[in-house]
């Protein structure tokens, strides 16, 4: 069946976005808005409409509606607009005074984002509707944004095309909704029309206009699929003039439903919470298409992340390349994303636990991504605390053999770093491990030149067990037998001078009695407390 033969309601559902307003709680802009629709493009009204009610995050001092902030009065207003607007809505596209006059039909659900992986990624929110389905209501339980809340109601239509319009945007000239329809459905895959903008009078130059003009590859889609499409409306011929449109406008216009969810909508992923679809995505594509790197083809491309020589591929929006970690440490963060899972052994193969935590940690860092972050701080503590119960209380000689070679590894990864959040979050928790096994380390050679070799770690060191164990005594010679220097008690469990023991690499013995060796928790409190910065001489 043509466009000619079929009734417009039947190919098109009308979405409008509203939130609060100034003006509430009166429905002066919805009026507006409908009032055009009479006198512009009347055959909207038949139409099955789905309204979303967008509401706020926090309530301030002043109104910053895009960012989600109202005042008192406004947050006060809110829930008698919606009633309002009901009401409007009712009556004009279904013929009813109200809620009250039709049967409604009530319903719950999610509008998910981001990672499937943190359970809180969902805002929840309630649907009124009638029988028919001819309006449709969705009110969320907390602020979506217009990229959200539009996805939303897209998924509701059972129309093979939208029209999204927003609460403050009136037609002001007459608009050919059944031509432009027509135009649509009898596009070829050559030259598909998906989305046709109604721009705003300043646009109408845009075919001629830089965001064309300075970029070759743009000037060449234009002349090449600019045209003046033609539709049949009875006995006449009208013509319906197109030309491409390099940016996806939030601004009144006609899509494909199936275009919208392949293309913006293609997962959770691409639209976050409180996002505009011009911002987030016509920004970013428009960016791309000027640069070249979708136009390689012609068209958009599937998504490709690539990390060395490695490539992922996932959404439909463009190609990210990432520079900032490894292809292992990509795929780490690939599998995170999808599964929730950590692997550290598969994807980080012989690394040292403590560089795995550092690496996940920052990783976690640059995408934003807390939970991950949490994760990698809890399993360094876990870490850490466990080669601490490894030391056990054991005599001197049974002791097992240091791991130096291990430790030489970390301590040469931590002090090439040079990030202030690294030292707080990952070099004192690891140095106050060490210092807690301090009485063994003393007498390796093999950390002693570790000492030497990284100066800054040497000085953090000393600083370290200054700060922790302080000092008991001046130095005198090491004791012949294991005595402690102080009360002159046999120990097998001792405790070391660490000035004497900084200054000239000389072992003092005291009993844990004079001495105690604080725990890790206390020695990473003493260490972020400690103000002294003083090199020893």
């Amino acid at each position: 069946m043509s466009q000619e033969s079929r009734p417009i309601s039947e190919s098109l559902t009308v979405i409008i976005t509203t939130s609060p307003t100034p003006s509430a709680p009166s429905t002066e802009l919805l009026d507006t808005i409908l009032s055009s629709f009479q006198e512009f493009c009347p055959a909207l009204l038949p139409c099955r409409v789905v309204v979303v009610f967008d509401t706020f995050d926090r309530i301030a001092a002043a109104n910053r509606l895009k960012k989600g902030s109202v005042t008192a009065e406004g947050a006060k207003n809110f829930p008698t607009y919606k009633e309002n607007v009901k009401k409007l809505i009712l009556q004009q596209f279904a013929g009813r005074g109200g809620p009250e006059d039709v049967s409604i039909v009530e319903e719950e659900g999610q509008a998910e984002f981001g990672s499937p992986c943190m359970p809180g990624n969902f805002t929840s929110f309630t649907v009124q509707r009638t029988e028919d389905k001819s309006v449709i209501f969705i009110e969320p339980s907390e602020r979506l944004g217009f990229g959200l809340a539009v996805r939303s109601a897209v998924r509701m239509v059972e129309t093979p095309y939208v029209w999204v319009q927003q609460h403050d945007w009136k037609l002001h000239a007459g608009i050919p909704i059944q031509s432009i329809l027509e135009v649509m459905m009898s596009s070829s895959e050559e030259v598909p029309v998906k989305y046709v903008c109604l721009p705003s009078p300043r646009m109408l130059g845009y075919a001629e206009s830089a965001h064309v003009n300075l970029f070759p590859g743009l000037r060449e889609l234009t002349s090449s699929l600019k045209r003046d499409f033609s539709s049949s409306v009875g006995e006449k011929t009208k013509v319906v003039p197109l030309t491409p449109l390099f940016f996806w406008h939030d601004k009144t216009h006609i899509a494909s439903t199936e275009h919208y969810l392949s293309r913006i909508f293609p997962s959770r992923l691409a639209m976050p919470r409180g996002a505009f679809i011009e911002d987030h995505i016509g920004q970013r594509a428009r960016n791309q298409m000027k640069e070249g790197i979708l136009l390689e083809s012609g068209i958009l491309s599937d998504a490709e992340v690539h990390c060395g020589s490695r490539t992922w591929k996932e959404a439909q929006t463009g190609v990210v390349r990432i520079e900032t970690c490894t292809e292992n440490e990509a795929d780490l963060l690939l599998q995170y994303l999808y599964t929730g899972v950590v692997d550290v052994g598969k994807y980080l193969p012989g690394e040292s636990p403590i560089i795995s935590h550092i690496k996940v940690w920052k990783i976690a860092d640059f995408f934003c991504l807390p939970d991950l972050r949490h994760l990698a701080l809890h399993a360094r503590d876990d870490f850490l605390k466990r080669l601490i119960d490894s030391y056990g209380p054991k005599p001197f000689l049974a002791r097992p053999v240091t791991n130096i070679p291990s430790i030489r590894q970390v301590i040469e990864f931590l002090y090439e770093e040079d990030r202030d959040d690294i030292r707080g979050i990952f070099r004192r928790p690891y140095l106050a491990t060490l210092l807690l096994d301090s009485q063994h380390l003393a007498k390796n050679e093999d950390f002693q030149e570790l000492i030497g070799e990284v100066p800054e770690f040497g000085s953090d060191w000393a600083l370290g067990l200054m700060a922790i164990l302080g000092h008991i005594r001046k130095p005198k010679d090491y004791p012949a037998l294991p005595k402690c220097d102080k009360c002159g008690k046999f120990v097998a469990k001792h405790n070391i001078n660490p000035f004497k023991w900084v200054q000239k690499r000389q072992i003092e013995l005291f009993c844990r009695v004079c001495n105690p060796v604080p725990t890790w928790e206390d020695c990473v409190g003493k260490l972020n407390s400690s103000k002294s910065t003083r090199p020893l001489q």
